[in-house]
């Protein structure tokens, strides 16, 4: 089963509950209480999604996390790379590719092609429409694969 963090889960969340209020600031202890989840593991995914560019930070008493770009500028894939880098469902698939039968595997070209379409939707869903509230359409589906 491919299944992402529960890390990743929360930054999507957290990013999620952000992009309700563009511009607005929010403390990590805010989000706590907002999504019923640890100050802990809030602050620890906050850190993650502002060293990679995806929140600014503001000291202060009046300070917290905002994002760092407009809701439908940053995508499903971008949070869910900072989290898991780089998207690869088999070895095969991967940049850095280490598998044994590589050469030989008949399949790859398949699996390349599946990570791809994969990766190409993830990119394709922002942050407005993850927080639409029915499922997410205007999806382009990719042809050829």
């Amino acid at each position: 089963m491919v299944r992402i963090s529960k890390l990743t889960d929360y930054g999507v969340l957290m990013m999620s509950q952000l992009a309700r209020k563009p511009g607005a600031v929010m403390s990590a202890y805010e989000l706590a209480e907002k999504l019923s989840l640890p100050v802990p593991t809030v602050s620890k995914t906050l850190k993650c999604l502002t060293q990679n560019g995806l929140l600014t930070s503001q000291r202060g008493p009046s300070g917290g996390y905002k994002l760092s770009r407009a809701p439908d500028s940053i995508t499903l894939l971008e949070i869910i790379d900072a989290f898991e880098g780089p998207l690869a469902l088999t070895e095969c698939s991967a940049k850095d590719s280490e598998c044994a039968i590589e050469v030989d595997c008949r399949l790859r070209n398949q699996w390349i092609s599946i990570n791809r379409f994969v990766y190409d939707m993830f990119g394709q869903i922002d942050l407005v429409k993850l927080n639409q509230g029915s499922p997410v359409k205007n999806i382009k589906m990719l042809k050829g694969v």
